[in-house]
């Protein structure tokens, strides 16, 4: 009797794949101390949370007067100010901060076999002997001799040998049974659900870089302000007035401003000739402050010029380098760009890893995030015969006495805070 064994197995497999690509994304950037996170676009409403300095969140949209941010899955609102920036953040959103989609409950299935195995029994008629359910052994009716014996009797006399023969004989008979066992197995499916509870995360702020245009500042007496910006650089010496000279400087003007300030005056400068140097880039901060003009105003300034009518006898002007826009020969007349859009007081976000200097325009310097401001000034004594000097349209402030010119220039150096690097 030949048995065959049956198996029957059932298993489920789910696969999850997730594809994530990185990529910069819009955020909001903090750069007060703290700023106030809203429930609703209203500052009534109940404050749910701030943001600290440089502390970024992903840009959602823009209502009236507010930015609409995503922070810890929940949709808020920051009103808008000159130190809330719309920003460009490397990477992705953080897991942290994304708003909540629809997301399917996990569960898990567990698979069972279900297995019939025969049972062999065999059975004789004096015991029972039960075969293991691997190993089928049937066993047919036989007659087996088991022994036989032989008796043999020597004579003692004459008489005739007689031989006696005796056979033995056993017969075992096996009956064989089957019995069938059948183990029934139950599966139960029991949903799970898993709870992931996110790290807090860091956002990192978007790079810091000197803004969109093609514009120039004073070189410092440290150089040109770095910032991720490839800066050119230039030089104008002025040949002052020759007789009773009375040019004027601040005390120590060269640990400040790069340049010579003698009988005459050497000024030095930094020109951004390329309109972008990064993706981070944005426009210039509203405020009150200049910069020079090179090619064309960055959005938001308005242009002007002064002009200086530089010494007449053996006149030494000359200059090298790239310049910003204006006319350098044996006078000199510079172009700048000019704004005021915003109280001095009103901090501006620039790069403050390398100090650079601003030209003042109102009776203040300009305030800008993490930096210190040092205010200079120098002052030209211009030609004394037929003085032709003058200004017009949007220039730095100019408190010269009549037909000479006394600038102010804002030094800044960072005021100990971390620096905001380009």
């Amino acid at each position: 009797m030949k048995m065959e064994r049956n198996c029957i197995v059932a298993s489920f497999l789910l696969v999850s794949m997730v594809t994530r690509v990185a990529t910069d994304y819009d955020c909001i950037c903090n750069y007060a101390v703290e700023s106030r996170v809203y429930q609703s676009p209203d500052k009534t409403s109940q404050a749910v949370g701030y943001l600290y300095e440089f502390d970024c969140k992903p840009e959602i949209g823009e209502s009236v007067g507010f930015y609409i941010i995503a922070s810890e899955h929940e949709k808020r609102y920051i009103a808008k100010s000159d130190q809330i920036q719309q920003q460009t953040c490397p990477g992705s959103p953080p897991d942290a901060d994304l708003l909540p989609t629809t997301s399917a409950e996990a569960t898990s299935t567990s698979a069972s076999t279900t297995i019939t195995r025969p049972i062999i029994t065999s059975a004789t008629h004096t015991n029972m002997s039960v075969l293991t359910p691997l190993t089928t052994s049937v066993m047919p009716n036989t007659t087996t001799p088991t022994g036989i014996a032989s008796t043999t009797t020597s004579p003692t006399t004459s008489s005739p040998a007689t031989t006696t023969t005796t056979m033995i004989s056993t017969t075992t008979t096996t009956a064989p049974t089957s019995t069938t066992t059948s183990t029934t197995t139950t599966t139960t499916t029991t949903p799970t659900t898993t709870t992931t509870t996110a790290k807090p995360t860091t956002t990192k702020p978007a790079p810091i870089t000197w803004p969109i245009g093609t514009y120039g500042l004073m070189q410092t007496s440290r150089g040109c302000p770095g910032g991720g910006t490839y800066w050119l650089k230039g030089w104008r010496k002025q040949d002052t007035e020759d007789s009773s000279p009375s040019n004027r400087y601040s005390a120590n003007i060269n640990h400040y401003l790069k340049g010579a300030f003698d009988k005459n005056v050497v000024t030095e400068f930094c020109i951004k000739d390329a309109w972008s140097s990064s993706k981070y880039d944005r426009h210039w901060p509203k405020g009150t402050y200049c910069i020079l003009k090179h090619k064309s105003c960055p959005a938001g300034f308005s242009s002007g010029f002064i002009y200086w009518d530089d010494e007449d006898h053996n006149n030494e002007n000359s200059h090298g380098g790239t310049l910003p826009d204006g006319e350098f020969g044996r006078n000199t007349k510079i172009y700048y760009c000019c704004r005021s859009d915003a109280h001095t007081n009103t901090q501006i976000v620039l790069p403050t890893a390398v100090p650079f200097v601003l030209l003042r325009f109102g009776h203040a310097c300009q305030s800008v995030h993490g930096m210190s401001a040092h205010e200079v000034y120098v002052r030209w004594d211009d030609e004394d015969s037929g003085n032709e000097s003058g200004s017009g349209g949007a220039h730095p402030y100019d408190d010269g006495s009549s037909g000479n010119h006394a600038l102010h220039f804002c030094y800044y150096q960072s005021s100990g805070g971390p620096s905001l690097i380009g």
